[in-house]
């Protein structure tokens, strides 16, 4: 049960925006893991690619990312009130965000994450 804003985003409106807009979603052409720390948090794939089964959110750490994204629930509640390139890339910068992976993927997240979150 989706309980959190960060839980009702990856649980229902992710998934939902996944079903209705698939080949946009897959355009992006990028899995990523999101862990979220503290109340409300957890950890999702978020498959936005053709590849394994995708485009899907899937609850938990199934190690199928090609970048890894840790955060506390606080930074990404902040992220999601204003879901812009911007916003991320200053989160991403000062350390709020943590990212491991593809070193291309990383950076360029400040594009396709905001882009994602907007669907």
């Amino acid at each position: 049960m989706a309980n959190s804003k960060t839980q009702q985003f990856f649980d229902v409106k992710l998934p939902a925006a996944f079903a209705t807009k698939r080949e946009e979603v897959a355009s992006i052409g990028v899995s990523m893991q999101f862990n979220v720390s503290g109340a409300g948090g957890g950890a999702w794939l978020v498959n936005a690619s053709r590849n394994f089964d995708g485009p899907v959110v899937k609850p938990g750490n199934l190690g199928m990312e090609s970048v890894t994204f840790n955060m506390d629930s606080g930074t990404f509640e902040r992220f999601l009130a204003e879901p812009t390139s911007a916003k991320w890339m200053e989160f991403f910068f000062s350390g709020n965000i943590a990212a491991l992976g593809n070193e291309t993927q990383k950076i360029a997240a400040g594009q396709y994450v905001p882009r994602l979150f907007a669907l």
